[in-house]
């Protein structure tokens, strides 16, 4: 069944007035719901009819067209109405009047059937892919949040026993429950890591969740880059001695600032250097470094590796979520594929981003880009 699309005319001269109505009428899918002289029969036909689109004339006795246009535009009930302005001048500066009106299209007289008919079904097939993407975007917007408080209740409730095998395991460590053998301690430090683990991915988890539903909050400030990468290289020389990896970390200019979140600029550097002590095998070496871009660019901060490197092919994937590249290779490095995505996010989140280059069997360098302060 074909839609019919109601459309209102509005103009003070009775033979202009027909003749829109006229043309509409002979098209089969348009018909008018009625036609007025100045803003009074306006406002009445859009209480009384509910057109989907309006046909204007410029100059009416009282308020002028434009004006009228603007007061539909402002108004919550009419604003969504598609208006075409219907002028006697073809020059720019009247152009530019009917657009800065906030109407959505104008004709210029004499009219043209098949021009005039092809607006009206432009403007309202326009209207409708609007509010279709509107719709999905509310919907889409319903459903982060739902998955957002579904995440934040299942953590709560998978944190809650996770720290009390964390608790417990400690307590049996000190000796409150009685002494314990070596063998014995040596379990309950695996238990430990293993709680510690799954915690870390609930976490990860949590994290994206929030960030993918827009509930991330920055606190954007001027913070000393190499103050902020020597407490990194501090947290992450233990993980690297104990793959056997050399870390290092070359000062930049103590004067160089970054404007950021000081919690969210370590938390991407961070996770960039453990996944760089992760790949890169025994012997190898990881190193972390900043400096200005140049040319008002920002600030760049590196973490390069000479680990296992990604492929080519495989480049556009990295920052995605929930991927892990080169499945084989990541049976012992177990996660779940969120780090590099929560990262990306963030350094856009503070008006940044992040990147990489690779050579598969020689190494990966993810760059960190943001203002500086």
């Amino acid at each position: 069944m074909v839609r019919l699309i109601r459309t209102a005319v509005v103009d003070d001269h009775p033979a202009m007035r027909g003749g829109l109505e006229t043309v509409l009428s002979a098209t089969p899918d348009i018909v008018p719901v009625g036609a007025g002289s100045d803003e009074r029969d306006l406002w009445h036909l859009l209480r009384r009819t509910a057109p989907d689109l309006v046909l204007l004339d410029v100059v009416m006795p009282g308020m002028d067209g434009l004006a009228v246009a603007r007061a539909i535009k402002n108004n919550r009930e009419t604003r969504t109405i598609p208006v075409i302005m219907v002028t006697a001048h073809d020059d720019v500066e009247a152009k530019r009047a009917c657009l800065a009106a906030g109407v959505e299209d104008f004709l210029t007289k004499p009219i043209d059937r098949f021009e005039l008919c092809m607006r009206v079904r432009n403007l309202l097939r326009l209207r409708a892919a609007i509010r279709d993407a509107d719709r999905a975007r509310a919907q889409a917007e319903v459903a982060n949040r739902s998955k957002a408080e579904f995440l934040t209740t299942m953590s709560h409730e998978l944190r809650t026993p996770l720290n009390a095998i964390g608790g417990f395991t400690e307590l049996m460590q000190m000796g409150i429950r009685g002494p314990i053998t070596a063998e014995q301690r040596e379990d309950l430090g695996r238990i430990q890591e293993s709680q510690r683990h799954v915690m870390g991915l609930i976490n990860g988890v949590l994290g994206f969740a929030r960030i993918e539903a827009g509930a991330a909050q920055f606190s954007l400030g001027a913070h000393s880059v190499n103050g902020m990468l020597v407490t990194c290289e501090q947290l992450m020389v233990p993980q690297a001695l104990a793959r056997e990896l050399t870390l290092r970390h070359v000062p930049c200019e103590e004067a160089l600032c970054v404007l950021a979140d000081q919690d969210k600029f370590q938390q991407i550097v961070l996770n960039l250097l453990s996944n760089a002590v992760s790949f890169t095998a025994a012997g190898g070496r990881v190193e972390l470094s900043a400096a200005a871009a140049g040319a008002g660019a920002g600030v760049v901060v590196q973490v390069s590796d000479t680990g296992t490197g990604i492929p080519p092919e495989q480049l556009d994937r990295v920052f995605e979520p929930f991927v892990q590249i080169d499945m084989s290779l990541t049976r012992t490095r177990t996660g779940t594929g969120l780090g590099l995505a929560i990262s990306r996010e963030l350094a856009r989140g503070m008006n940044g981003d992040l990147t990489v280059r690779s050579t598969l069997g020689v190494g990966s360098t993810f760059v960190l880009t943001l203002p500086s302060a």
